[in-house]
This record gives C-alpha cells, structure tokens and sequence, in this order.
C-alpha cells in the first residue's frame, strides 16, 4: 500500500532531521523517542510539518511523550488538514 501524500511528507522530514536505524526503516508505528532526536529538533521537526502542510500543531491539543509515533503525528496532521478544508 502506497503512503499517502501527507504520509509520506512527514517521513520525509523526519528522515532528514532524524537519523534511523538502517536495519528498522521509519514507518508509522516508529516511536518518537526511540529516534533519539533532542527536544529542539522536535520543534523543527514539528515547524517544518506545520509549513509543509499550511496547518498550526497547537500543543494544547498535541503534545509528544514517550510512547507517541509517527502515526500518531500523522493521525493529528490529517485531521487539522480536514477541519482546516471544512472551515
């Protein structure tokens, strides 16, 4: 199964701004914390995600602990893009 664009959006970025395991590839159940990325890098990560895809991650409504995926971005990414559309 193709990703989708936004999907493949956000691996991208991360496969710049992370550096993964060449034997695990990222995909959507890659924990956050297991890229062992700094919390600054975090926030460009998420910059990053919010220029490329026209949408503002509110950390009220999204915040990224231990156990947090990509998927988990990915999920919270698509449904800003959809209630952004809906607006």
């Amino acid at each position: 199964m193709e990703p989708s664009e936004t999907e493949a959006g956000i691996l991208e970025i991360f496969q710049k701004n992370a550096t993964p395991s060449e034997e695990k590839p990222l995909t959507r159940s890659t924990s956050i914390s297991e890229l062992g990325i700094a919390s600054i890098d975090i926030y460009e990560i998420l910059f990053a995600i919010e220029d490329r895809f026209g949408i503002e991650i509110d950390e009220k409504d999204f915040t990224i602990g231990v156990d947090t995926t990509i998927g988990d971005l990915l999920s919270y990414v698509e449904g800003r893009q959809h209630s952004s559309l809906a607006s």
